[in-house]
Order: C-alpha cells, then sequence, then structure tokens
C-alpha cells in the first residue's frame, strides 16, 4: 500500500463509526442496540415491528384488546430515539405477529417467516451499501440473505451474528437421539425441530455461519456449539443477557413447612426441545402430596399425551411477561431441563425472584450455577437426575431460602446494563481489528 493510499484509508477509519443492528422481530435487539449506542458509534435499529408515532404499529394499537395492547407496548424502547429506527415491511411484520396470537404453525408460518427474512435481508443490505455503515448486526435464523447480499454488494462492511440460541447443526444429533428416548415426544420434536429431517435447514444454518465474520453470543455453551461448526474461538465473544432486577425481584422469601408442597414451576410452554418429557416423567415419580408441578407458557401439547398428564401437572397456558414478576412469586424452585439453550432468560428472571434451578447442562447455566449453592446442574435427557433433585429440595425445604438469596445474588449480576458494557467492548475490539488487518493489508 503506497503513503496516499494509506492515509487516505487512515483518514476514513478515523471517521465517526456507522452501524446498522437488523432484527425483523424484536427478541434482545433493543439490548443489543443499547449497547451499540454506549460505543459513541452512530447507531439505526431496523425492524418491522415499532410502537413509533405515525407507524401503522401506533395506528391499530387503538383497536387491539387490551391484552394485545401490552403487548403492542413492548415494542418500542425509550433509550431509542425514533430517529433511529427504520421500519422496514411492517405490515408483514404484523400479519406474522397476527399468526403466532392464533396459534397458526407450520409450514403456512413457516413460508411466511422465510419470505419475510428474504425481503427484510435484501432491504436492509440496500440501506447499509447505500449509507456506507461500517458494520451490521443481524441475528441467527435471520441473517443468510442479508450477509450473502453485503458479502457481494459491500465486503467492507463487518458482518456480525448475534447467535441467541445453540447451532442447530450441533443440537440435530442431541434431537435425533431424543426421538429414541421419548419415543411418545417424538412427533411434536420433528415439529419443534425441522433440522431434524431437512438437510436444506442444515445447509442453510451452516451457510449463514460461514457468512459472517464475528458472533455475539449468550454463554459459553452457544461458543461451544459454534466451534462444531468450524468457527475459531477469536471470532466469538460471550455478552450474557440480563434481567431487569427492578421489576424481577422476590418480595419475601418463605421456608415451607413439611406439611406445605413445595412448588416446582418451569416457564416456556409445551415443547419437547425444553425436556418436556422428562420434566412430566419426573414429577409422575414424585409424592403429590408433597410437591406441585406447573408448566407455564405456550399449551399446544397433544390431548392424548395431556391427559396422560393432565392429573399430574398444572398446565396454566400464556401469561403476559409484564405479569411474570408477580406469578413467579408463588414458586419455590424453577426446573429447566431444556435440550439445548442459548441462554435462558426465564431462568434468570426466576432466579432473581429467588428461585433455585435445577437446570441441564445445554442451557447456559454452567456459566452461573453453582451445585448446592444456587440450585443443580444435571445432564439432559435424564428423567432420574431429574427426580434426584427434586426429591433433594423436597427433603431439603429449611435449605430454599439460603439457595433463593444466593440466587438474587447471582442474577443480581446478570443484569441489562452489564450487557450493554460487554455488546459496547466486543463491537470496539471488532472494529479495531477490522481497522488493523486493513491497515495490514
Amino acid at each position: 500500500m503506497g503513503t496516499v493510499e494509506y492515509e487516505i484509508l487512515k483518514e476514513k477509519e478515523n471517521e465517526m463509526k456507522s452501524i446498522i443492528i437488523a432484527h425483523p422481530g424484536k427478541q434482545h435487539s433493543f439490548h443489543t442496540a443499547i449497547g451499540v449506542k454506549k460505543t459513541g458509534f452512530r447507531m439505526q435499529y431496523c425492524t418491522t415491528v415499532y410502537d413509533k408515532p405515525g407507524s401503522l404499529t401506533h395506528f391499530i394499537k387503538r383497536f387491539l384488546s387490551k391484552n394485545d395492547s401490552e403487548k403492542a407496548n413492548t415494542r418500542r424502547n425509550s433509550e431509542i430515539k425514533d430517529s433511529e429506527v427504520c421500519q422496514i415491511l411492517e405490515w408483514y411484520g404484523l400479519y406474522q405477529l397476527f399468526m403466532m396470537r392464533r396459534n397458526i404453525s407450520g409450514d403456512r408460518y413457516n413460508k411466511i417467516n422465510d419470505s419475510l427474512n428474504v425481503k427484510f435481508g435484501h432491504r436492509v443490505a440496500k440501506l447499509a451499501k447505500k449509507t456506507h455503515v461500517d458494520a451490521v448486526i443481524s441475528y441467527d435464523n435471520n441473517s443468510m440473505t442479508l450477509f450473502s447480499d453485503l458479502k457481494r454488494m459491500s465486503p467492507e462492511t463487518i458482518r456480525i451474528l448475534d447467535v441467541s440460541a445453540a447451532n442447530r447443526i450441533y443440537m440435530k444429533e442431541i434431537y435425533k437421539s431424543d426421538l429414541q428416548l421419548s419415543p411418545d415426544f417424538a412427533d411434536k420434536l420433528k415439529e419443534e425441530c425441522p433440522i431434524i429431517e431437512s438437510e436444506k435447514v442444515c445447509e442453510r444454518v451452516q451457510k449463514e455461519i460461514e457468512l459472517s465474520q464475528y458472533f455475539l453470543v449468550g454463554s459459553s455453551f452457544v461458543k461451544k456449539s459454534l466451534e462444531y461448526s468450524g468457527v475459531k474461538s477469536e471470532q466469538i465473544y460471550i455478552c450474557p443477557y440480563g434481567v431487569d432486577t427492578s421489576k424481577f425481584y422476590r418480595k419475601a422469601l418463605k421456608i415451607r413447612t413439611e406439611s406445605e408442597p413445595i412448588r416446582f414451576v418451569f416457564v416456556g410452554g409445551t415443547k419437547q426441545l425444553k425436556g418436556l418429557s422428562y420434566m412430566l416423567q419426573a414429577f409422575q415419580k414424585i409424592d403429590h402430596t408433597k410437591a406441585t408441578f406447573t408448566i407455564i407458557g405456550a399449551d399446544n401439547l397433544y390431548e392424548k399425551l395431556k391427559e396422560k398428564y393432565a392429573k399430574d401437572v398444572n398446565f396454566a397456558g400464556m401469561i403476559l411477561h409484564d405479569k411474570m414478576p408477580e406469578v413467579l412469586q408463588d414458586y419455590d424452585v424453577m426446573v429447566f431441563p431444556s435440550l439445548g439453550e442459548g441462554f435462558s432468560l426465564s431462568m434468570v428472571e426466576a432466579m432473581a425472584c429467588g428461585l433455585p434451578v435445577i437446570s441441564s447442562t445445554n442451557t447456559g447455566a454452567n456459566d452461573f450455577i453453582e451445585n448446592s449453592k444456587n440450585g443443580f446442574i444435571v445432564p439432559i435427557q435424564d428423567t432420574d437426575a431429574l427426580v434426584d433433585k427434586m426429591q433433594w429440595f423436597i427433603k431439603h425445604h429449611e435449605e430454599i431460602p439460603r439457595m433463593g438469596k444466593n440466587a438474587i445474588k447471582t442474577a443480581s449480576a446478570l443484569t441489562w446494563d452489564n450487557y450493554h458494557k460487554k455488546v459496547a467492548a466486543a463491537i470496539m475490539e471488532i472494529v479495531e481489528h477490522e481497522k488493523e488487518s486493513r491497515f495490514a493489508g
């Protein structure tokens, strides 16, 4: 590189950086955007549904039911300026949400979702090229079209993939083993995880990974799952998600008497990928005079299976997220034996409310749960291990307040503010690394 070219490049690199955060839905993308803002870089947040004045979302909100209106209120963040928000394909996103609210799933929903990701990706890539942004942060399962376009149209734009769930290629073997271990739930798992029978999905996941240059993940488990697909350790930045402790906290820790049942809870719906069969089977082996078990979340369990377990378990159904801090006050211990998570927000929220956790190894919990201190870690797909730890709490009910206090202490360190700082540090390091690489080239 000649002296003149070097000086021009150096001058350009010293200009204020610009980052796009792009998500057709929501997840934790608001917090990613806030983290980027802490870098001092210019930030633009691209999404579909956002409750901004003048938007279609803002207009139709007045016609929604109370529950749906409360849901719509969550599609806005006070720390993001309206001028920083770019809405793309809003009506498409609203239609997708309508389908979700009506529990419309399967091929019809998947086609709409895939179409939205493609169209959204094309639009964001054009915007990134037009505005000459330095980097785009997008999310797993949403980014193949976007990153493919960027690599072709704007190769100098850094492509950062935020991976919220464990790499599905890594998880595929676990899912396949589960078909044999829980045959009654096999059809349900196949519905939840199309990658089990689809090589196209595998190819798409791998392609998305290969198109990405850097990765933001919530836990060391997700990092491990990405390394399975050939990602180098230095490309991955662990940024644990957070909990809003101003909303999620314990009002009073209670010691259950021996005559009172221990109240176990799971939050996440009736999904086999969450380890549903192992929870249900475990509770069948527990003395129901000494414990209760509640499942909170969307209930789409096959009627035949539901009839089998209905007498043992309370299926509470959907509860608005804003209501969960109050609901969790009624429970003592959370059970979370998922086959594979990126980072379970519901688990950390429960801990903030004073619930110790029985978690599987594949939830990100290994990063912050210590056995007998704030919960227990058990192997995946192990009913007997779940029974053992549930029985331990029943026999040692007086230990629950101590472990609950430790759970609260753990959750207090897993804040969104800390997540923002981690994201900011990661983005600044990535940008600096790319700058040095270009100078060296």
